[in-house]
Formats: structure tokens, C-alpha cells, sequence
């Protein structure tokens, strides 16, 4: 009972949901060894990036901790330790975004541009400030400079957050025993606003999810 209520509680979407997001994230861009491969293109701006990557996984190292103490051994306690965490990392991505926009692959690389997007999703308890990291993100999509499953996911939440609908049907949940979407704005038509921004139906979406993959390169959950 209290492994269910622990699931299915918003602090374990951010705890559960995330950690998968940054072993997933940092996979690519992460060695065998305590360093980061460097990145796949030319960028401006390799430090910015190099931070993005480590707060990401310290992201990653506190949920993994977690993970491997078990679910039962989940204390608020330590949910509110790991709200911490990612609300200083994320006060720290608004500052970049407030000095010069969202970190986007010209400036971070394409590795760097999903840790700022990790970094993003994983404030849920802070619904203003993510809805002000989902709006320089969505710019930085009007350049093409993030995933579009990254854009569809960050729409998603903060439209659930606000209005209990989301637009692209990214976010997920086992409810009653029944794996589906949470609720959506106008369902019949979520397939053509995933085609709009390049993504497939939600039907292929939902069975990856099930199988594991996630969108883009292996990010929980979107395209």
C-alpha cells in the first residue's frame, strides 16, 4: 500500500521518472570512467555544457541511490533532499537562460542540451519556475535547437500542472492497474498534433514506453 501510494504520488514521478531520465540522458555522453566523453560537434560554449552534464549527474547519483536502497526504504526525508538538488540545479539553469537563453546544441551540444532538459523536467514541485524553463526551452525549439520530444514533454507537464490536461499525451502512469496516458486535451486529435512536431502515434509512443525505450536517444518517455 504505501509502495503504491509512493508511485503513484507526484514526488515519485520526479523521483522515478527523472532517474530514469538522467541514466538514459548521460549515457551517451558519459565514459567508463568519472569523465565526460567530449562532444559529438563544435560548440561555444564547452564549460556551460561541462556544468550542465555534472549537475545532471549528480541528478543521476542521488536517484540511483535511491533505486538501490529500494522503494520501500523511500522516505520523504529524502524525496524533499533530492527537491533540493534539483531545485538549486534548476535555479541555476534560469540564471543561464535569464543571461542568454536556453542552452541549446549550437551552444552545449546536443548531450549538454538534454542535461538542461533533465535539469528542466525534474522540478515538477516548482510548477512557476518550470513552466519559465518550459517557455525558454519552447523558443529555443522555435530554432530547432532542442528535440521535439524534449519541447512535447516540457508542454505536457506544465499544462497538467495547470489546466490537469496534457497536449501530447508524453506523460504516463499505471493507474488502477491500467499503463496509459494521463489525461488529454481533445484526444481524438493528439496523433496529429504529434505529427505536427514530427513525433509518431501515441499507440507506438505508449508500447515503447512499455518496453523501456524512451524518446530521442533513450529519454524517458517522449516521440
Amino acid at each position: 500500500m504505501i509502495v503504491q501510494r509512493l508511485l503513484h504520488s507526484p514526488g515519485a514521478r520526479a523521483l522515478l521518472g527523472a532517474g530514469l531520465l538522467a541514466l538514459a540522458a548521460l549515457a551517451a555522453a558519459c565514459s567508463s570512467e568519472p569523465r565526460f566523453a567530449p562532444p559529438d560537434t563544435e560548440i561555444s560554449e564547452p564549460e556551460l555544457r561541462l556544468e550542465l552534464l555534472q549537475m545532471a549527474r549528480r541528478a543521476q547519483d542521488a536517484r540511483q541511490e535511491l533505486i538501490e536502497d529500494g522503494l520501500r526504504n523511500v522516505t520523504l526525508g529524502a524525496t524533499f533532499r533530492l527537491q533540493e538538488l534539483d531545485g538549486a540545479h534548476a535555479l541555476r539553469l534560469q540564471q543561464v537562460v535569464i543571461a542568454s537563453g536556453w542552452p541549446g546544441r549550437a551552444r552545449v551540444g546536443r548531450d549538454g542540451a538534454e542535461a538542461a532538459f533533465l535539469i528542466a523536467s525534474s522540478v515538477e514541485h516548482d510548477p512557476p519556475l518550470q513552466k519559465k524553463l518550459a517557455q525558454a526551452l519552447a523558443k529555443a525549439w522555435g530554432a530547432r535547437q532542442v528535440e521535439a520530444d524534449h519541447y512535447a514533454w516540457m508542454v505536457d507537464l506544465v499544462q497538467l500542472a495547470e489546466r490537469g490536461l496534457q497536449v501530447y499525451g508524453t506523460q504516463t502512469a499505471v493507474i488502477d492497474g491500467v499503463f496509459g496516458p494521463l489525461p488529454l486535451a481533445n484526444p481524438t486529435q493528439v496523433n496529429q498534433r504529434r505529427a505536427a512536431l514530427g513525433l509518431d502515434t501515441l499507440a507506438a509512443y505508449l508500447q515503447r514506453v512499455q518496453l523501456g525505450h524512451r524518446p530521442g536517444r533513450g529519454i524517458p518517455h517522449g516521440r
